[in-house]
């Protein structure tokens, strides 16, 4: 009787699980000094660099961002780091760029994100400035930002192999007579499509029964040290000695997802998330017990690497009708005081969820 009325509630909620995703296809990271290289299962590469760690510098950073295939351009971003001396507004009201003494137009960084893409003349500039070890620079409003030029022809040249581009036209370091036909050509995202899942009504719990008949199996599944709070009650618990408490979301194919805080540390907190069955036995399936929020089929996972919060990671997953589907993974950068870092994505999937709207992450 006990195990009819489980389900019957359960089924009342509704929802479905996630499951580790399978290995992510090849990738490349690789950091030499100053600067900083991820490409992703596309064979889209990002290369970052960065102004010199001194502690006297002021901080800039850009990001080269190409993607794979014959005849790609490279693109190029600015980012700086305003000071006491020089603010946000003035120094978005312009700076110039320079390599050495030539003087290559203006730059307008966002009054906000402090952050410009440079014009085709001014990447052809940069770039040239890089190979010839000649470190391009911006002033203006009384402040000089400059990026190093220690480690880029090492990291250029991987992004090169990388994208099978040494020896032709258009590589960055090593060029060639070799034709651009060669170049290895852009892989096409996995596609996960999330089903039609009924809309959220705020959170919602599980009953108190059920909660003590899962326990267990989800404090077996994350292991002894995986998560301090399934251990003791939440700190706003109205009752101090009770069991955590367990949220749960409608998924689909008779599935639920059930959640709850597992952890805090000093600048993050992770929440742990696993797939139910909606009736007895409810054959609960880990699917992360860092997670930090959820919506409509797709789960989200921000940490920060330090307060300043200029290194991060982040993973997402999709639900898939039967699984969570891994359908991103990023971090920012190393830490070198860039405010947000940058988005370096290894893996980057296209979720299409069910009515048409469709979202690329990349």
């Amino acid at each position: 009787m006990i195990r009819r009325l489980h389900g019957i509630v359960l089924m009342a909620i509704m929802g479905t699980v996630a499951l580790p995703a399978a290995a992510a296809p090849p990738h490349l990271v690789f950091t030499h000094k100053d600067w900083h290289l991820v490409c992703d299962n596309t064979r889209t590469c990002r290369a970052a660099g960065y102004s010199v760690q001194d502690g006297e510098s002021a901080v800039a950073s850009v990001l080269l961002t190409r993607q794979a295939g014959p005849g790609q351009p490279v693109s190029i971003e600015l980012k700086i780091l305003p000071d006491d001396a020089v603010p946000a507004t003035a120094a978005a009201s312009g700076l110039t760029m320079r390599v050495g003494e030539r003087a290559y137009g203006s730059v307008l960084p966002d009054a906000r994100t402090m952050r410009r893409n440079l014009s085709p003349q001014q990447t052809e500039a940069f770039l040239a400035a890089l190979l010839g070890d000649e470190a391009p620079a911006w002033s203006g409003a009384g402040g000089n930002w400059q990026v190093s030029t220690a480690g880029a022809n090492a990291v250029l040249l991987k992004m090169d192999e990388f994208q099978g581009r040494v020896g032709t036209p258009g590589a960055l370091v090593r060029k060639g007579s070799m034709p651009e036909s060669g170049v290895l050509s852009a892989l096409a995202p996995p596609l996960v499509q999330v089903p039609a899942l009924a809309p959220a009504r705020g959170e919602r719990l599980l009953p108190a029964a059920v909660t003590t008949a899962l326990l267990p199996r989800l404090r077996q599944q994350v292991g002894e040290d995986g998560c301090d709070m399934l251990e003791h009650p939440q700190p706003d618990d109205e009752e101090e000695d009770g069991p955590p408490r367990l949220a749960v979301s409608p998924l689909s194919n008779g599935k639920l997802l059930v959640s709850t805080l597992c952890y805090r540390a000093a600048y993050n907190a992770g929440t742990a998330y696993w797939v139910i069955d909606a009736r007895p036995p409810y054959r609960p399936q880990l699917v992360t017990t860092r997670g930090s929020y959820y919506q409509q089929g797709v789960l989200e996972m921000y940490h920060k690497g330090r307060g300043l919060g200029d290194c991060w990671e982040s993973e997402q997953w999709a639900w898939d009708g039967r699984r969570f589907v891994q359908t991103r993974i990023a971090d920012g950068g190393p830490c070198r005081g860039v405010p947000g870092g940058w988005d370096l994505p290894t893996f980057v999937a296209t979720v299409r969820h069910a009515g048409g709207q469709r979202e690329t992450q990349q």
